[in-house]
């Protein structure tokens, strides 16, 4: 299970090779990696419970231009859990 960390974006060329006997095969793709975007350090989300039943709704979408200053640059999408987010 190879892996690389890609320390700064740009184009690279990536190459794998694989050697079963005397034979080896060798694949090759262009790939880009690019930069992460720039958010705020904190956050802070305020939600009011209109019921006073100790829940409250809240429409995450509406909070994107306080988490990234251009979203229409990415895709932002929000999961309950990180392993629904897969």
């Amino acid at each position: 299970n190879p892996t690389h960390t890609y320390t700064t974006p740009g184009d690279y060329t990536v190459s794998l090779s694989i050697t079963i006997g005397t034979q080896t095969i060798t694949e090759t793709n262009e790939i880009t990696i690019v930069a992460l975007p720039t958010t705020p350090a904190l956050v802070t989300l305020q939600q009011c419970d209109d019921d006073t039943d100790g829940f409250s709704a809240f429409n995450l979408n509406e909070a994107i231009p306080d988490i990234i200053a251009d979203p229409s640059t990415v895709t932002i999408t929000f999961h309950p859990t990180e392993n629904d987010a897969r």
